[in-house]
């Protein structure tokens, strides 16, 4: 038996137990297993991607005119230290400005998309697939807003109960769930964060929230449990997304 901390498909971090079967070829190693998160379900594009827009509570929908990026004009890599996919997507400040800016309002981050398993031979998915945000104590891995400010709140997700992990879809409307990830509704304790951005100063023009050169980083966890039926033995799989949203 064997303590495992290793990557597998290039970006997630595994963390488990591999046991050989007793009387057999060895099981594969716990490290074939994987998680990814994409904009799509199944196979296709994005992979190592999730959809995000801004919202608009007087409108209820996703007022700027680009709507919801899709990953599509996004920038993909990866990182260590924890290793992680990153997610670069430029927002010209034009659009969020002619949207949002009005003085005090707070406009969440929206996040949606899938999470995609992998399970090797000899192992069993034990269907746990979750996504976490925050769970960590923060969500954001760093913010630079001209003239606003970056806030977390604790929310209720879409499902509000695990697993769940096809968050594609990404509702208008009031009172009209699923939002991606979220639901829109405060829920003290849960530990599952969203990310606004609470714009506008007193005497600070909109044209001056935010601007070119801005950013703010988001980390989303997402995990699963996979099972060796020879042994008994569960383990669970991990990756880590940076979503990097800069203001051009």
């Amino acid at each position: 038996m064997g303590l495992y901390w290793v990557i597998n498909m290039g970006v997630p971090v595994i963390i488990g137990v591999c046991q050989q079967a007793s009387g057999g070829s060895p099981t594969p190693p716990v490290s074939q297993n994987g998680i990814t998160v994409a904009t799509t379900t199944g196979t296709g594009n994005f992979d190592n991607a999730v959809k995000f827009g801004f919202w608009d509570f007087n409108t209820n929908s996703y007022a700027y005119s680009n709507g919801i990026y899709d990953g599509s004009t996004s920038v993909l890599s990866t990182g260590t230290n924890p290793v992680r996919t990153i997610q670069t997507q430029n927002v010209l400040v034009s659009d969020y400005q002619a949207a949002y800016n009005t003085l005090s309002a707070s406009v969440p981050i929206l996040i949606g998309g899938a999470l995609r398993t992998t399970t090797a031979p000899g192992w069993n998915d034990a269907g746990r697939a979750m996504w976490e945000v925050g769970r960590s104590g923060t969500a954001i891995v760093s913010s630079s807003i001209t003239n606003a400010s970056i806030i977390e709140r604790e929310v209720q997700d879409t499902y509000a109960t695990d697993p769940s992990p096809d968050r594609t879809i990404m509702n208008t409307g009031a009172n009209n769930p699923p939002y991606g990830i979220y639901d829109l509704v405060p829920r003290s304790g849960t530990g599952f964060l969203q990310v606004f951005i609470r714009n506008g100063k007193s005497g600070v023009a909109p044209t001056a929230c935010p601007v070119a050169g801005d950013s703010v980083t988001i980390r989303i966890v997402f995990r699963n449990i996979v099972r060796n039926p020879s042994t008994g033995q569960g383990a669970q799989v991990q990756g880590i997304h940076d979503l990097v949203i800069n203001f051009v």
